[in-house]
């Protein structure tokens, strides 16, 4: 349907921003469902942020002010699952992720999500800096009903993560590249077990340049990887990497500045992946001071989102097709789209 798409604004403080940009053209009768995810209620968007989008649901983060006694203010997290779709099911509060026993050893986070029977399932991911140099603790926690429960840990010599490591959830398997040093680090929940695979030849990982995709195949995962206007995406199974597909960029982003004069030559030195679909059908770049949509299979570029301040995460939104909806409680089975 379309993407939700995070920016800040520094001035006058730093305030976070999320709107909805519709993937058009939609058939006709989608209409009515667009506008309802542009005007959905995410009760004040400000200071507001995705952390996973899958099957209609939303988890988000947000910061919200309480006032202690003398007027003193605290800041906590507040988190929720929201489903644009479904309005009337309003907002499932979420309890507080659980934390590291020393919080100034937490260096990285994430939630992940996957499909399971006929919901999602949650899963929140921590890595917590040990007491010996280099080595972190990976601890992986599932929400069950209203409580974060420890599904496994396991503990990995790595080097330090970066702020926004890599991590995705292929059936029963976490893939993570924490550091341009490191190979990609891979959990098993099932057996609790951890184990590396290299990089594909010739890519070394960059935060972002670098993207991970989930495959369809339990044994497998995707890499996007930018150099330049150079796009490649490889697929790893069992052992082997194959390169799946070359895309070059510069030829695609010119034939679209000759027909969009909103595209400065000046700013067109770099291009950042920002988001990739699953399959790596998909690719979500930011270029020219602009965020576009990469149609992999089809070759096809267009322009999601013109200049705007800064842009920082960018999640798409998907629905089933034909349109299903869950029968709400205390309301009609379904409502018109």
């Amino acid at each position: 349907l379309g993407f939700y798409i995070g920016s800040i604004l520094i001035r006058p403080e730093l305030v976070a921003f999320l709107c909805f940009v519709p993937m058009l053209p939609q058939p006709p009768e989608l209409n009515t469902v667009v506008r309802r995810m542009a005007n959905h209620n995410f009760d004040d968007p400000k200071n507001l942020w995705i952390m996973d989008s899958r099957n209609g649901s939303i988890f988000t983060q947000r910061r919200e002010g309480r006032e202690l006694a003398y007027g003193v203010h605290r800041r906590e997290l507040a988190y929720g699952l929201h489903r644009p779709l479904c309005p009337e099911r309003g907002i499932n509060v979420v309890p507080a992720l659980p934390r590291a026993q020393d919080y100034n050893r937490q260096y990285f986070d994430a939630i992940l999500s996957k499909e399971e029977g006929n919901g999602l399932s949650y899963f929140y991911v921590l890595t917590e800096l040990t007491n010996q140099t280099e080595n972190f603790t990976l601890r992986v926690y599932m929400l069950q009903g209203s409580v974060w429960c420890l599904h496994t840990s396991a503990t990995a010599q790595l080097h330090l993560p970066l702020p926004k490591a890599k991590v995705v959830l292929v059936d029963n398997k976490i893939y993570m590249v924490v550091s341009p040093a490191d190979d990609i680090i891979v959990l098993d929940l099932t057996t609790s077990s951890l184990s590396r695979i290299q990089h594909p030849p010739g890519v070394k990982y960059d935060i972002f340049h670098t993207f991970l995709s989930r495959a369809d195949d339990p044994s497998g995962v995707y890499v996007i990887h930018v150099n330049g206007f150079k796009l490649c995406i490889w697929l790893h199974k069992g052992d082997n990497w194959l390169l799946v597909d070359t895309i070059c960029l510069h030829e695609m982003c010119a034939n679209l500045r000759m027909l969009d004069n909103t595209l400065e030559d000046a700013h067109s030195g770099y291009c950042y992946v920002c988001h990739a679909g699953d399959n790596a059908e998909f690719v979500v770049l930011q270029m020219c001071g602009c965020i576009f949509y990469l149609d992999v299979k089809n070759r096809t570029l267009r322009k999601l989102v013109a200049k705007d301040q800064y842009f920082t995460d960018v999640y798409p939104f998907m629905m089933v097709w034909p349109p299903t909806f869950p029968k709400l409680k205390d309301g009609p089975a379904r409502f018109a789209m």
